[in-house]
């Protein structure tokens, strides 16, 4: 049979209004038990860059930032959205914000990210932004209207450090690292990214952006400069391929999952991920 939610667990299934879910999978029973030998003394806390509302993924990465805060892995402090020009990052910032408030995390702080240069296409591109969204939306007065300032605020009041994570354009990433390097280098410990590398290094032995990532391709030149400060300033990177993000997709019962809780997350999120199915027929 498969094993019986920890006390934790049950606290945070209640939260998400899911209380008669009692049991995990042997397989998200084994995750969990192999991330209890790693649980830090403190929580890290973690500075999230992301654009929410392009499909699913971003926001499945906040319910797990929920369980891994719970669980005592980080503390999510700041979330900068990037993606579209000034009034979609808008949106989905206050998606972003919305959603942190459902999930019981309302002192998570969104901002709203920098402009950066986009083509005709790009511009199209980046503009999607899903109707299932809608009804989740902070207010904008809940919006923090300057991602480097908020995030430089956040590194001054950090003394013990933090880490970034970057599943997103690396417009504000970059930005933040090129505008304070000096603090950046004492106050970040890592800075993990959904990206790519080129299987080659640059004339100064230093590994550089694949060009065919999404992420990295969004504002490629952030990107680059991210990657070599980054390097330059000695702070570990952690590049995740998308052949890897691929190998850990969740599951159609993760979605179904949520939606049988019949929080408003978890239906938002199966809403999205039954018309990204739909679309691949259409």
């Amino acid at each position: 049979s498969a094993p019986a939610l920890t006390a934790t667990q049950r606290r945070m299934l209640a939260e998400l209004g899911a209380e008669g879910s009692t049991c995990l999978t042997p397989d998200e029973a084994a995750v969990l038990r192999e991330l209890s030998f790693h649980t830090p003394a403190t929580p890290r806390d973690t500075v999230l860059f992301t654009d929410p509302n392009k499909d699913p993924d971003d926001v499945v990465a906040y319910t797990i930032c929920k369980q891994l805060q719970v669980a005592g892995f980080v503390r999510l402090t700041d979330v900068a959205v990037t993606l579209g020009n000034a009034s979609v990052r808008e949106e989905r910032a206050r998606l972003a914000k919305g959603v942190f408030n459902r999930l019981q995390l309302p002192d998570v702080r969104v901002s709203r990210g920098q402009d950066y240069p986009m083509s005709a296409k790009q511009d199209k591109d980046h503009a999607k932004f899903l109707q299932e969204g809608q009804a989740l939306r902070a207010e904008s007065a809940e919006i923090c209207d300057n991602s480097l300032q908020a995030l430089h605020e956040r590194l001054m009041q950090a003394p013990q450090g933090l880490s970034m994570v970057v599943i997103a354009g690396m417009t504000d990433a970059h930005a933040l690292v090129d505008a304070h390097p000096a603090l950046v280098r004492e106050r970040v410990k890592s800075i993990a990214i959904m990206g790519g590398v080129e299987p080659a290094r640059d004339t100064d032995g230093h590994v550089q952006p694949d060009a065919r990532a999404y992420n990295n391709a969004t504002d490629l030149d952030a990107a680059r400069g991210l990657y070599r400060k980054a390097q330059q300033l000695q702070i570990p990177l952690r590049i995740v391929t998308k052949e890897a993000a691929y190998k850990t997709a969740v599951s159609p019962s993760f979605y179904e999952g949520l939606a049988k809780s019949r929080h408003s997350v978890g239906r938002y999120l199966e809403d999205v991920q039954k018309n990204a199915l739909n679309g691949l027929w259409d």
